[in-house]
Parts: C-alpha cells; sequence; structure tokens
C-alpha cells in the first residue's frame, strides 16, 4: 500500500541523509522507533564518528533498539516530546540490570517512587546548540497544531528542535499529507488504516506542513519542502511531506 512504500522511501532517504554527515556531526532521533536507517548505516560505517542519540517516550521501543543497536556511537534515550514544546529537554536510560524494573509512567509521576529513579536511571538533557542533524519522520502526525497558541502544539515542538541545533544544523520534519491528486495513499486506504489496524493520523497540507515554522525567527533558517523521497523537485507522487530546515 502507498502509505508502507511511503514510510519506506522515508527510511531510504534518512539514510542517504545520513550518508552526507561529515565525520564528528552528532544526530538526534526524536521518536526513533526501530532505527531501521541508523542501524543500517552504523553497519556499513564502523569508522565513522558520527554520534546519534535515539530518543523515545516508549520503553519497549528503547529495549529494542539497545539490544539491536550495539554500538559505543548511540545513546538509547527515554523522553517525551511533549515535554520537549514545554522547554523541558530532560531524559533518562534504564540502567544496566534495572530494565526489567523500569516503568517511566510510573517512576517519574509517583511521588512514592520518586526516590528509586536515580537507582534505576541514569538521568541527563538534551543540550541546546548541540545537533547538526535533528530529524523526526513519524511523529508529527500524532501532534495537534495549536493555531491560537504558539506555546503548543507542533509548532513550539519545531521551535524547540530547532533551539538545539548548531549554526548550519538542520532539521528535518515529516508529516502524511492530506488527500489530493498527486497523493496515491487514497481514502479507501487510509479508512482501512483506521478501522482494521487502528492507525489513525493527522494529515495535512504543504500549506500545513509549512506552517510548523511559524514560531521560528525569519532571519535564522532556510528551507526546503520535498516528499518522501528527498526530491527536491517534488515530481513523484508522494503521501508524505518533509521540511528541510537549516539554521543559519
Amino acid at each position: 500500500l502507498p502509505a508502507a512504500e511511503a514510510v519506506r522511501q522515508r527510511i531510504k532517504a534518512l539514510r542517504r541523509r545520513l550518508d552526507e554527515l561529515p565525520d564528528g556531526s552528532k544526530v538526534l532521533n526524536l521518536a526513533c522507533g526501530p532505527a531501521i536507517e541508523v542501524r543500517d548505516y552504523l553497519k556499513l560505517n564502523p569508522h565513522k564518528r558520527i554520534q546519534f542519540d535515539l530518543l523515545d517516550h516508549d520503553i519497549q521501543t528503547t529495549r529494542y533498539t539497545s539490544t539491536n543497536i550495539r554500538d559505543a556511537r548511540v545513546r538509547h534515550l527515554i523522553g517525551n516530546a511533549f515535554q520537549i514544546i514545554k522547554g523541558d529537554y530532560r531524559t533518562a536510560t534504564p540502567r544496566k540490570l534495572m530494565w526489567n524494573y523500569c516503568s517511566p509512567k510510573s517512576d517519574f509521576r509517583n511521588p512514592s517512587k520518586r526516590w528509586q529513579v536515580p537507582l534505576k536511571y541514569s538521568l541527563g538533557e538534551l543540550q541546546l546548540q548541540r545537533y547538526d542533524l535533528v530529524y523526526s519522520a513519524g511523529l508529527y502526525d500524532y501532534i495537534e497544531d495549536v493555531q491560537s497558541n504558539s506555546q503548543r502544539g507542533v509548532r513550539a515542538l519545531t521551535k524547540r528542535l530547532f533551539d538545539l541545533l548548531r549554526p548550519g544544523g538542520q532539521l528535518v520534519i515529516g508529516n502524511f499529507l492530506a488527500q489530493s491528486a498527486e497523493n496515491p495513499h487514497l481514502m479507501s486506504h487510509r479508512l482501512m488504516m483506521e478501522v482494521y489496524s487502528d492507525w489513525k493520523l493527522i494529515y495535512r497540507s504543504r500549506t500545513e506542513i509549512e506552517s510548523f515554522l511559524s514560531a521560528l525567527p525569519v532571519d535564522q533558517y532556510s528551507y526546503q519542502y520535498t516528499n518522501e523521497y528527498f526530491d527536491k523537485s517534488n515530481s513523484l507522487p508522494s503521501a508524505i511531506g518533509f521540511l528541510h530546515v537549516t539554521k543559519k
């Protein structure tokens, strides 16, 4: 189906983007999922000095990446996009031998368990102006756009991620596209996803995706819009739109 093919193509495109990074680069993958592109990149580039932070809110995802991507160049972090929206960049990583005893939702929210947090987790914080590449391929499809408040929703998240970039760094964010004549992801496909698979996304037009940038200082960035192939001509039918935002 077009949605599945679009996801496969964005993985390939991200993999090519990683190949362009110079030695010494630092990368943040927000809502990393299985991070297939990172796994493949590291296998094929054992001597490249690229540092990856793989961040996800789901401890099962973090457990998966830490098991399947064993590399000193990678940190496996638990963090929450909605905390980042509020300017809270704190992260946590379960300590060795503690994975089976960690439940972040309970550990961090239950006052009676907070004393256990330093014992179970190694705590850290994402650093501002640290990263050469920050990307999030499949997160924005689930976050609302609060047009009346730039301190919330996708616009605030875009600003917070932009603040993590070094000058010259790039932010890459994607969102599934709304129905159009150029979009192969048809309404029938969407209904099947939502009814059969309970996979519900927020679909947006190119204009709506470009509006994510409205909270950024206009003189501090440039951007390009592409499809899931990262084809700047946008000549191919596409189901996902991507913003490539470069910090000046």
